[in-house]
């Protein structure tokens, strides 16, 4: 067992609060450091903890749906734009959302992750977006952030 490990075997809790922190950091570099401002389509990022190799991340574009409570979104490999990786089903209230996480063609099972939805309009809009929609969600060790530009 290595030393992150036994770290996050210790102090649950504190090592939950790093990777929450960690996840922020990420997100928040994706929302404003971006090659493609005005396009709309969704990104994701989906960052694991994997206690035998430490951190481990992939990325693609998503599409997402959101009509009244329902909140769904298919993840699509990066370099295979067509093909679902990942779907995510569930709800949304008052910008909290709880979804069922399913990966597709392993034999993973389906994951409860929580999180929430910011929409944020920019009072001098930047470029060509006027502002970005962002979705974060946590298993308590995994993280999961989707997020798009709003074009002027």
């Amino acid at each position: 067992m290595n030393l992150t490990a036994l770290r996050a075997a210790r102090y649950p809790e504190s090592y939950a609060y790093m990777n929450r922190v960690l996840f922020c950091l990420i997100v928040v570099a994706s929302l404003y450091v971006s090659p493609a401002l005005a396009d709309e389509k969704w990104q994701w990022i989906k960052v694991t903890n994997n206690a035998a190799y430490g951190w481990q991340s992939e990325m693609g574009t998503a599409a997402v749906t959101i009509k009244g409570q329902t909140f769904e979104a298919s993840l699509f490999w990066r370099d295979k734009p067509d093909d679902v990786r990942i779907r995510l089903l569930g709800t949304i209230k008052k910008g909290q959302i709880k979804v069922t996480e399913t990966v597709l063609a392993t034999d993973l099972a389906p994951a409860e992750y929580t999180g929430k939805y910011e929409k944020v309009i920019w009072s001098e809009p930047f470029q060509e977006a006027k502002g970005t929609e962002a979705i974060t969600l946590s298993d308590g060790y995994n993280m999961i952030g989707l997020r798009r530009n709003i074009a002027k």
